[in-house]
């Protein structure tokens, strides 16, 4: 018997002998996968930085070209209503009247389109109430 706890004790004893370097290794292997994710997001990062960059560039772009555009056509708009008028001034001031008025009316008819929606919060406050008496009644039931 008492051979068997002699034989034990030193295969124990060296157990707890190796336990600093296994310790050791674990957070050096963990700091090295924390640094290996690290680096990895911060190249995903940049390569999503780029790719959104090069969008942004695309899309300001193609909106200075159509603004450009946009400022020819009001242009040649107003020079065809001076044909009419024979007054500059005032066909350019009825191009940009014509635009104030088409302006004012989409944003009167998108406030109207978002104030005659319910609100989001209503509606989750309503599901959570029902999730709730849901979760007593069944609850109540079990017992």
């Amino acid at each position: 018997m008492f051979t068997e706890i002699d034989e034990k004790a030193p295969h124990a004893e060296s157990s707890l002998s190796q336990l600093p370097a296994l310790l050791k290794r674990f957070c050096d292997q963990s700091l090295k996968l924390f640094e290996t994710q690290l680096a990895l997001f911060k190249t995903e990062l940049k390569g999503a930085v780029r790719i959104y960059a090069k969008h942004l560039i695309l899309t300001m772009s193609a909106a200075l070209v159509t603004a450009v555009g946009f400022s020819f056509l009001s242009i040649g708009l107003a020079f065809w209503v001076n044909e009419y008028i024979n007054n500059l001034a005032i066909s350019f001031g009825c191009v940009g009247g014509a635009y104030l008025v088409i302006g004012v009316i989409a944003a009167l008819a998108a406030v109207r389109s978002m104030t005659h929606q319910p609100p989001v919060l209503n509606q989750t406050l309503e599901e959570l109430e029902r999730d709730q008496q849901w979760i007593k009644t069944e609850t109540h039931q079990a017992r």
